[in-house]
């Protein structure tokens, strides 16, 4: 009787980085709306003043830095040739 070699029955371990980091992908959208959200909770001055030059400097380095990480994730992750879109 002939065996067949039987396959790993764990993930290769660049494929499961890859798909790892798509995960990330997708929650930065998610990610980036709880962060600019964080303005809305700081309490307000006693004079009813909620600083504004602080939240709006604070969204304009949020916004730059959603744009660093994901661009940094487009150049890491890699497109699969074999996924079909039906998979993902």
């Amino acid at each position: 009787m002939v065996r067949k070699k039987q396959e790993p029955t764990f993930l290769v371990r660049s494929s499961y980085r890859q798909r790892r980091l798509r995960d990330v992908a997708w929650l930065l959208p998610v990610f980036g709306l709880l962060l600019i959200c964080v303005p809305l909770l700081w309490p307000k001055d006693g004079s009813g003043q909620s600083g504004t030059a602080d939240a709006t400097i604070y969204l304009f380095v949020v916004w730059f830095l959603l744009i660093l990480v994901a661009a940094g994730l487009a150049r890491i992750v890699r497109p699969d040739m074999g996924e079909s879109e039906d998979d993902r």
